[in-house]
């Protein structure tokens, strides 16, 4: 009759027949079977916050998996187990790097040997270079991924800016998907020329300019002023209740991202950049326009956006800003609320002069 045993550990199992018996009984071996059936699972590990493993398992007679915690090969030649990280080794053990950081007169607070700035539970760093924060859940950074393969696979605009954002070039940009009022936001770190908000009919100053460290994510995300990048803000659940793909939000923040770190890039830090809100949005708005013609698929006008998208669409057809400052002005007397009030000036962003000129 058969019989099931489940081995919940490594060891031994001892079989035997016996034929023990008051009365003589014939007994035949050759019906008797061992059957090992092997556990689906190959690999289990889990792990302490800094990397260490515990509770590790894997299945007999199978291939061994090397990337473990967060993705990294581990190097076990001599025996150290240390994990790859590109840039730097991390001894998981320690939580400790075997080598300075190579960025880390960014991060002067902490010790150039320590992991994620001794916080793993929120951060992480992908190439043992710089911190990145993992606010997002897996669904909301899955999306977040496939809206970057798709700006990149718009066109040649879109790929640009995507490739740029990617890159050392635009500091740190962090994502969240948070409802705070907005369908998307960029918030850079410290605008200091933050411009006043003036009226239009009587001239008037309603609101000052100046420097605002307001926004609570930066406050959160950002303990250094100068620190170039900023927070894209895109409401993923929003988005999906109302029916529109969130593509379409975030397009045009990862170009406020690129034309605010642009600038503060040329200017050594995110200190009196030179970019004011009308100039921001209105540029945005025209890159929009040519990555919309690029990809060949309609994005969302949520702001009476077609004068802007049209003339980014010339712009680039005739590889120049022309009429730049008289087109704008005559964006803005269409718009309502914050970005009718917007300051502006002739200056075209530096990000936008590449982007038309490019090969």
């Amino acid at each position: 009759m058969p019989a099931a045993i489940t081995i919940t550990q490594p060891g031994y199992v001892y079989i035997y027949l016996s034929n023990e018996n008051s009365t003589p009984v014939e007994v035949f071996f050759d019906e008797f079977k061992v059957t090992h059936t092997k556990s689906p699972v190959i690999q289990t590990d889990d792990y302490y916050p800094f990397g260490l493993t515990f509770n590790s398992y894997q299945r007999e007679n199978s291939t061994t998996n090397q990337y473990l915690y967060n993705g990294k090969e581990k190097q076990d030649e001599l025996g150290l187990e240390w994990l790859d990280y590109g840039a730097r080794m991390y001894m998981p053990e320690l939580g400790r790097w075997g080598v300075v950081d190579p960025l880390s007169p960014q991060y002067f607070r902490f010790s150039p040997y320590c992991y994620v700035a001794n916080n793993p539970t929120i951060l992480t760093d992908p190439d043992g270079k710089r911190l990145v924060y993992s606010q997002l859940s897996r669904d909301e950074r899955k999306e977040f991924k496939a809206m970057f393969k798709q700006l990149e696979n718009s066109g040649a605009v879109g790929k640009a800016i995507s490739q740029f954002l990617k890159s050392s070039e635009s500091g740190k940009i962090v994502l969240t998907a948070n409802s705070d009022g907005y369908l998307s936001s960029f918030a850079s770190n410290e605008r200091s020329t933050v411009a006043p908000i003036i009226d239009d009919e009587t001239g008037n100053t309603i609101k000052e300019g100046g420097i605002t460290r307001a926004h609570p994510e930066i406050k959160e995300y950002f303990r250094n002023s100068k620190k170039i990048g900023g927070v894209l803000n895109v409401d993923l659940k929003t988005m999906k209740d109302i029916g529109i793909p969130s593509f379409d939000a975030f397009v045009e923040e990862a170009a406020h991202a690129a034309l605010f770190s642009k600038e503060a890039r040329k200017n050594g830090s995110n200190l009196d950049v030179p970019l004011l809100g009308g100039n921001d949005e209105f540029t945005a708005k025209a890159i929009v326009g040519q990555i919309e013609k690029e990809s060949g698929s309609p994005i969302t006008d949520f702001s009476k956006d077609a004068s802007a998208r049209q003339y980014g669409v010339n712009a680039f057809m005739n590889r120049e800003a022309g009429n730049y400052y008289q087109s704008l002005q005559n964006w803005q007397t269409q718009q309502t609320g914050v970005y009718k009030s917007r300051a502006n000036d002739g200056r075209v962003p530096i990000f936008f002069i590449q982007l038309i000129n490019r090969n």
